[in-house]
């Protein structure tokens, strides 16, 4: 999920796209990087734009073979004019 600060609360970014379930292995010390297409849906015109200026974070769940719960990853980014 994509999230922008407005007004000091994170609200959610309606994305013209979604985030799939696939599972990727990770293994101890080795890092994975995910490229997101960063823009919001329209409802009204059923057009994407660009994220406009402003702070966000994106949050993404994680689960580990053999551990219980999920591990909740986030980061938080700046997008400037």
């Amino acid at each position: 999920m994509i999230y922008r600060l407005k007004n000091g609360n994170w609200e959610k970014v309606k994305l013209g796209i979604f985030f799939t379930l696939e599972g990727y292995e990770i293994m101890p010390g080795e890092s994975w990087t995910q490229e997101i297409r960063l823009v919001y849906f329209d409802e009204s015109t059923w057009n994407s734009y660009p994220l406009p200026p402003g702070r966000y974070k994106i949050i993404k769940e994680a689960l580990g073979i053999g551990v219980e719960g999920k591990l909740t990853l986030e980061v938080e980014f700046e997008i400037r004019e």
